[in-house]
C-alpha cells in the first residue's frame, strides 16, 4: 500500500486482527472525498445567482430570486413525474 501524504488522514494502522480488505476500507473511509461532477445550478441560492450576475452584470432570464425559486421547484416536479413514464429516457 502507498504511503499517505503527510498532509492527508490516513486510516489509522490495522490491528493484528484486521484482515487486508478491512485495511484497505478504513483507509478509503478515512480519504478526504471530493464532489467530482456538480451543475452549478443546483450548488448556488438564487439569492447568490444574483448577487453574482449583478457584480459582473451579466442580465439574468429571471428578474428577481422568488421566480427562479419557482422555476427550480416546476422543473423539478416535471423531472420527477416523468422520471417513471414510459417512453422517457429513465424508464
Amino acid at each position: 500500500m502507498v504511503d499517505a501524504l503527510p498532509s492527508q488522514n490516513p486510516a489509522p494502522p490495522a490491528s493484528d486482527g484486521d484482515t487486508a480488505a478491512e485495511a484497505v476500507e478504513a483507509f478509503i473511509r478515512a480519504v478526504p472525498k471530493a464532489e467530482l461532477h456538480v451543475h452549478i445550478e443546483g450548488t448556488l441560492e438564487p439569492e447568490m445567482l444574483f448577487a453574482i450576475g449583478r457584480r459582473n452584470g451579466v442580465p439574468l432570464r429571471f428578474g428577481r430570486a422568488a421566480e427562479r425559486r419557482r422555476h427550480i421547484a416546476a422543473v423539478g416536479a416535471l423531472a420527477q413525474a416523468t422520471a417513471h413514464s414510459p417512453g422517457t429516457a429513465a424508464s
